[in-house]
This record gives structure tokens, sequence and C-alpha cells, in this order.
């Protein structure tokens, strides 16, 4: 008896693109501002309120269209218009600006995404993000500015769907290989940290995923809050340029390359801070014993006691000697 053998069709192996192919297809790693603009990808600017983040944005579309200086005093030559995606109802902001300027060119040379002026911007909106991403690709166009990503969206930020629009947003500028800087904000600060950190950015954590250089503006100087520090937060493309100064006044934006930096106020009560979160970590301590070993520290009981209320130290009372304990709150202890 014969037995048959049945075979399988062969199924010709799927053609997969390597590393090689994605190489030639994609130009090699530019930048529009050395060091901290990256030509094709996503670009976060983050601060709190009232510290200049839409003046730089602004600032930034002049340097695209008209040529200048950066920040740092690199030379900045022209490269082409700005598409502003105002998601916050800020352009009347942005044309008083341009207005005290006196330099009326800035008018025309930023583009709003939207045949009517006064009409809403939503990246999760599929017509208008198209609109965009036609803008984008027009030769006189160099650079596209979100103000701001949260502003963008009618999602919950805290919630992983906050991510697709950064995502979306750093695909854009890879599939253009033009920059894109998008606007956002920052949690409150609770624990006067000398320096601004990644999980002070407000929303998801998968908002900070996909941007390749993040910037932050902060006052690190208590006793001039008029001095801003401009600093890259995160570089994934190179080692982070040295932060820089920046001032706001009614003829624009001032640089310096000395950025402002903590009082010694502020240093002494960072030290405090740190001082108690190593006294503290594993176990309660007695006030006296705390006072005690803070002078030998050279900590004053003063930036001792501010410390503790800035880290929510509880002090409570032991019943069966009546002496004062401090310790950390359970999350900080954890």
């Amino acid at each position: 008896m014969n037995t048959m053998i049945h075979l399988e069709p062969l199924i010709p192996a799927p053609r997969l693109s390597t590393l090689r192919d994605y190489a030639c297809t994609v130009a090699e790693v530019s930048w529009a501002w050395p060091g901290w603009l990256p030509n094709g990808f996503l670009t976060l600017l983050v601060a709190e309120p009232g510290k200049g983040k839409s003046y730089l944005a602004l600032h930034l579309a002049e340097l695209f269209a008209f040529g200048g200086q950066w920040p740092d005093g690199t030379p900045a030559l022209p490269r082409g218009k700005t598409v502003l995606a105002d998601t916050e109802a800020g352009l009347a902001i942005h044309c008083d600006r341009v207005h005290r300027r006196g330099d009326d060119r800035l008018y025309d040379a930023i583009l709003l995404p939207h045949d009517d002026p006064l009409a809403d911007t939503r990246l999760d909106n599929p017509e208008q993000l198209a609109r965009i991403n036609c803008l984008m690709r027009q030769p006189e166009v160099a650079l596209l500015i979100v103000d701001s990503l949260s502003g963008s969206h009618s999602r919950d930020e805290n919630s992983a769907e906050t991510g697709d629009i950064a995502k979306m947003l750093a695909y854009l500028a890879q599939d253009t290989g033009k920059p894109v800087l998008a606007v956002h904000h920052l949690n409150k600060n609770n624990t006067l940290a000398e320096h601004i950190t990644l999980d002070r950015i407000r929303g998801h954590s998968s908002i900070i995923q996909y941007p390749r250089t993040i910037w932050a503006l902060d006052s690190p100087d208590a006793e001039d809050p008029e001095a801003i520090r401009l600093s890259v937060l995160k570089n994934n493309l190179q080692q982070k340029p040295e932060p820089l100064g920046m001032r706001i006044s009614d003829a624009g934006l001032q640089f310096t390359s000395t950025p402002p930096m903590a009082s010694r106020q502020q240093s002494a009560l960072e030290e405090a801070k740190a001082f108690l979160r190593e006294q503290l970590a594993e176990q309660s301590r007695w006030q006296t014993d705390l006072q005690a070993a803070a002078e030998k520290a050279d900590i004053c009981w003063r930036t001792l006691s501010t410390a503790k209320k800035v880290l929510g130290i509880a002090s409570k009372k032991d019943g069966a000697s009546g002496r004062w304990y401090w310790l950390l709150p359970r999350e900080q202890a954890s």
C-alpha cells in the first residue's frame, strides 16, 4: 500500500529591512541649534508658569526666520517659517510681543494650522493633524512649535494615551527631518529642589519617552527670581551642553553663558534636607540627638526646622519618656 506524503507549499521568507536600510533612508543626526535642538526629533520645553516658555519659543521662531545668534552665541542662519500650533488661546500674547519687538516681518513668518486664525487646535483631531503634517512638508517651513502639549488634546494627561500625542509628534519630526518643539508644564514643586528633574514633568511618564532632548527653564536663585536658567534635562544624542542664563525684558530675551545658581541659603537648606533623609532613613530619631548631630555638621537649628517642614517630617512625643522624636513620611522612608 502506497503512503502519500503531502508537502506544504513552500512559502517564501518575507523581505526584512535592516538597520542599514534605515541608515540609507534617513540622514545622520543633524542640529538646527547644535547641542540643543536636533533636526528630525521631538524636543520638549518644560517650566513652571511665567518662566518664559512661550517667549523662548517665539524667539526661536524669529531666529529660524531671520537668523542671528542662538542663545549660546553661536551663529543662527535663516532656515524658514514656523508652524505655531497654539492650544492655549495665547495668540494675542504672541502678537503683543511681536508688536513690542517692532519688527512686523515676524507676523508673516509664523504660520497657523487653520484658515480661520481663531480656530482651536487639537492634535487628537485627524483632520487637523493631517493639515499640520501637510504644512510641515512644505519647503518653506522649518519648525513646528506646539504650545502647549497638555492643551493639544482632550485625553487624561495621567494616562498612557497622552504619550500617543508625543509619539505622533516624534514621528512627524522623523518623517519630515525637521525639529518639533513642544511646550509643556511641570508639577508643583513641593521639595524646593535645587534642580528640576524628569519626574517633575506633568502627566504620564510616557510623555518623556519620545523627546530625545528636554529643556527646562527655572529660577534657582530665590534672591533674584528674574534670573532664569535654561538647561538640558535629557539629551539622548550627545553630551548635555552647559546651562545658560536668560532674562526677559520689553526688548526681548537676553542670554548669558553664566546661569543663575541657588543662593547660599538654598544650598544650606538642601544640605539640611539630605542630612535628615540620611539620619531618618531607617528609623525615627530623638529630636535632641538630631539637633546635636546637626550642630556637629554645622547645620543651624533654623535651617534644620525649615528642612523638616519642607520634607513633611512628623514630630511626635513619646508617652513613656516625654521626649520628642522625628520620623520621615512613609513614602520617603521606603
